[in-house]
Protein backbone atom coordinates (compact mmCIF):
# COMPACT_ATOMS: atom_id res chain seq x y z
CA UNK A 1 0.00 0.00 0.00
CA UNK A 2 2.68 2.52 1.00
CA UNK A 3 6.43 2.53 1.24
CA UNK A 4 8.34 3.61 4.29
CA UNK A 5 10.28 6.89 3.85
CA UNK A 6 9.53 7.16 0.14
CA UNK A 7 8.35 10.14 -1.84
CA UNK A 8 7.81 10.19 -5.62
CA UNK A 9 9.29 12.93 -7.77
CA UNK A 10 5.84 14.12 -8.88
CA UNK A 11 4.80 15.07 -5.35
CA UNK A 12 8.17 16.29 -4.11
CA UNK A 13 6.90 19.88 -3.71
CA UNK A 14 3.60 19.00 -2.05
CA UNK A 15 3.96 19.21 1.72
CA UNK A 16 3.00 16.20 3.81
CA UNK A 17 2.39 13.75 0.98
CA UNK A 18 3.96 10.32 0.83
CA UNK A 19 6.46 10.39 3.64
CA UNK A 20 4.35 9.54 6.67
CA UNK A 21 1.98 7.03 5.08
CA UNK A 22 4.46 4.17 5.09
CA UNK A 23 5.35 4.87 8.70
CA UNK A 24 1.69 4.90 9.71
CA UNK A 25 1.04 1.63 7.86
CA UNK A 26 4.00 -0.03 9.56
CA UNK A 27 2.96 1.15 13.03
CA UNK A 28 -0.66 0.14 12.58
CA UNK A 29 0.18 -3.35 11.28
CA UNK A 30 2.87 -3.96 13.89
CA UNK A 31 0.22 -3.38 16.56
CA UNK A 32 -2.24 -5.83 14.98
CA UNK A 33 -4.33 -3.04 13.54
CA UNK A 34 -6.09 -2.61 10.23
CA UNK A 35 -5.55 0.18 7.73
CA UNK A 36 -7.49 1.00 4.58
CA UNK A 37 -7.77 3.75 2.01
CA UNK A 38 -10.94 5.05 0.35
CA UNK A 39 -10.55 7.36 -2.59
CA UNK A 40 -13.11 9.21 -4.71
CA UNK A 41 -12.22 11.12 -7.85
CA UNK A 42 -12.37 14.87 -7.30
CA UNK A 43 -13.33 14.36 -3.65
CA UNK A 44 -10.09 13.17 -2.11
CA UNK A 45 -8.69 10.26 -0.21
CA UNK A 46 -9.47 9.09 3.28
CA UNK A 47 -7.07 6.89 5.18
CA UNK A 48 -8.65 5.01 8.08
CA UNK A 49 -7.21 2.66 10.64
CA UNK A 50 -8.23 0.70 13.70
CA UNK A 51 -5.98 -0.23 16.58
CA UNK A 52 -6.87 -2.59 19.38
CA UNK A 53 -6.60 -0.88 22.75
CA UNK A 54 -3.70 -2.56 24.51
CA UNK A 55 -4.67 -5.96 23.23
CA UNK A 56 -1.53 -8.02 22.89
CA UNK A 57 -1.69 -10.42 20.00
CA UNK A 58 0.23 -13.66 19.72
CA UNK A 59 2.21 -13.77 16.49
CA UNK A 60 3.99 -16.74 14.91
CA UNK A 61 7.30 -14.92 15.28
CA UNK A 62 6.87 -15.30 19.07
CA UNK A 63 7.08 -19.10 18.82
CA UNK A 64 9.99 -20.73 20.64
CA UNK A 65 9.20 -24.04 18.88
CA UNK A 66 8.35 -25.71 22.20
CA UNK A 67 4.55 -26.21 22.20
CA UNK A 68 4.12 -26.17 25.99
CA UNK A 69 5.98 -22.88 26.31
CA UNK A 70 4.21 -21.39 23.29
CA UNK A 71 0.88 -22.27 24.94
CA UNK A 72 2.02 -20.65 28.19
CA UNK A 73 3.09 -17.52 26.30
CA UNK A 74 -0.31 -17.39 24.59
CA UNK A 75 -1.98 -17.55 28.01
CA UNK A 76 0.25 -14.72 29.26
CA UNK A 77 -0.74 -12.62 26.24
CA UNK A 78 -4.38 -13.42 26.98
CA UNK A 79 -4.05 -12.39 30.62
CA UNK A 80 -2.27 -9.14 29.73
CA UNK A 81 -5.12 -8.44 27.30
CA UNK A 82 -7.70 -9.27 29.97
CA UNK A 83 -5.99 -6.86 32.37
CA UNK A 84 -5.82 -4.13 29.73
CA UNK A 85 -9.52 -4.55 28.99
CA UNK A 86 -10.41 -4.37 32.69
CA UNK A 87 -8.38 -1.16 32.98
CA UNK A 88 -9.85 0.32 29.80
CA UNK A 89 -13.43 -0.45 30.82
CA UNK A 90 -12.83 1.09 34.25
CA UNK A 91 -13.87 -2.08 36.05
CA UNK A 92 -12.47 -0.85 39.34
CA UNK A 93 -9.49 -1.58 41.54
CA UNK A 94 -10.87 -4.86 42.87
CA UNK A 95 -11.39 -6.42 39.43
CA UNK A 96 -8.09 -5.08 38.09
CA UNK A 97 -6.36 -6.40 41.23
CA UNK A 98 -7.87 -9.86 40.77
CA UNK A 99 -6.79 -10.03 37.13
CA UNK A 100 -3.30 -8.79 38.02
CA UNK A 101 -3.06 -11.45 40.74
CA UNK A 102 -4.12 -14.11 38.24
CA UNK A 103 -1.52 -12.83 35.77
CA UNK A 104 1.25 -12.82 38.38
CA UNK A 105 0.41 -16.36 39.53
CA UNK A 106 0.50 -17.61 35.97
CA UNK A 107 3.75 -15.73 35.27
CA UNK A 108 5.32 -17.43 38.32
CA UNK A 109 4.12 -20.83 37.07
CA UNK A 110 5.59 -20.08 33.63
CA UNK A 111 8.90 -18.78 34.99
CA UNK A 112 9.29 -21.88 37.15
CA UNK A 113 8.57 -24.12 34.16
CA UNK A 114 11.23 -22.38 32.07
CA UNK A 115 13.76 -22.35 34.90
CA UNK A 116 13.18 -26.06 35.58
CA UNK A 117 13.91 -26.80 31.91
CA UNK A 118 17.07 -24.69 32.12
CA UNK A 119 18.23 -26.74 35.08
CA UNK A 120 17.24 -30.09 33.55
CA UNK A 121 19.13 -29.41 30.32
CA UNK A 122 21.96 -27.29 31.80
CA UNK A 123 21.16 -24.18 29.79
CA UNK A 124 24.36 -22.09 29.90
CA UNK A 125 22.58 -18.70 30.08
CA UNK A 126 20.09 -19.75 32.76
CA UNK A 127 21.39 -17.26 35.32
CA UNK A 128 21.06 -14.28 32.98
CA UNK A 129 17.61 -15.37 31.83
CA UNK A 130 16.43 -15.87 35.40
CA UNK A 131 17.51 -12.27 36.12
CA UNK A 132 15.03 -11.06 33.49
CA UNK A 133 12.28 -12.87 35.40
CA UNK A 134 13.44 -11.14 38.59
CA UNK A 135 13.34 -7.77 36.80
CA UNK A 136 9.72 -8.47 35.85
CA UNK A 137 8.79 -9.31 39.45
CA UNK A 138 10.62 -6.27 40.82
CA UNK A 139 8.99 -3.97 38.27
CA UNK A 140 5.50 -5.18 39.14
CA UNK A 141 6.31 -4.79 42.83
CA UNK A 142 7.48 -1.24 42.05
CA UNK A 143 4.05 -0.37 40.70
CA UNK A 144 2.64 -1.09 44.16
CA UNK A 145 4.84 1.60 45.71
CA UNK A 146 4.04 4.53 43.44
CA UNK A 147 3.26 7.87 45.05
CA UNK A 148 -0.37 8.95 45.30
CA UNK A 149 0.20 11.79 42.82
CA UNK A 150 1.12 9.24 40.14
CA UNK A 151 -1.74 6.83 40.95
CA UNK A 152 -4.01 8.01 38.15
CA UNK A 153 -1.40 6.97 35.55
CA UNK A 154 -0.66 3.54 37.05
CA UNK A 155 -3.21 1.47 35.11
CA UNK A 156 -2.05 2.72 31.71
CA UNK A 157 1.63 2.50 32.61
CA UNK A 158 1.17 -0.99 34.05
CA UNK A 159 -0.72 -2.26 31.02
CA UNK A 160 1.85 -0.76 28.65
CA UNK A 161 4.77 -2.15 30.68
CA UNK A 162 3.30 -5.66 30.72
CA UNK A 163 2.68 -5.74 26.99
CA UNK A 164 6.10 -4.30 26.12
CA UNK A 165 7.96 -6.52 28.58
CA UNK A 166 6.20 -9.68 27.47
CA UNK A 167 6.73 -9.04 23.76
CA UNK A 168 10.35 -7.97 24.16
CA UNK A 169 11.14 -10.80 26.57
CA UNK A 170 9.75 -13.47 24.25
CA UNK A 171 11.23 -12.04 21.05
CA UNK A 172 14.67 -11.50 22.59
CA UNK A 173 15.40 -13.68 25.61
CA UNK A 174 13.05 -16.62 25.02
CA UNK A 175 13.84 -16.94 21.33
CA UNK A 176 17.53 -17.06 22.34
CA UNK A 177 17.11 -20.25 24.39
CA UNK A 178 14.91 -21.94 21.81
CA UNK A 179 17.57 -23.64 19.63
CA UNK A 180 19.42 -24.97 22.68
CA UNK A 181 16.36 -26.38 24.45
CA UNK A 182 14.77 -27.77 21.29
CA UNK A 183 18.01 -29.65 20.51
CA UNK A 184 18.36 -30.97 24.07
CA UNK A 185 14.72 -32.06 24.18
CA UNK A 186 15.09 -33.92 20.87
CA UNK A 187 18.24 -35.65 22.12
CA UNK A 188 16.40 -36.64 25.30
CA UNK A 189 13.50 -38.11 23.29
CA UNK A 190 15.90 -40.14 21.15
CA UNK A 191 17.51 -41.59 24.27
CA UNK A 192 14.10 -42.59 25.60
CA UNK A 193 13.27 -44.56 22.43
Amino acid sequence: MARKFYRTEEVQNIQGTGLGMGIVEHLVKSHAGKIWVESEINKGTTVSFELPRYSPVWRDECSVKIPTIDDQHKELFSLVGKLAQAIHKGEGDETVGLVLTELMRYAEFHFKYEEDLFQKYNFPDAKAHTKTHKYFRDSIEGFKHISESDMQHIPTKLSSFLYNWLTTHILKEDIAYSPFLVQKMLESKKKDL
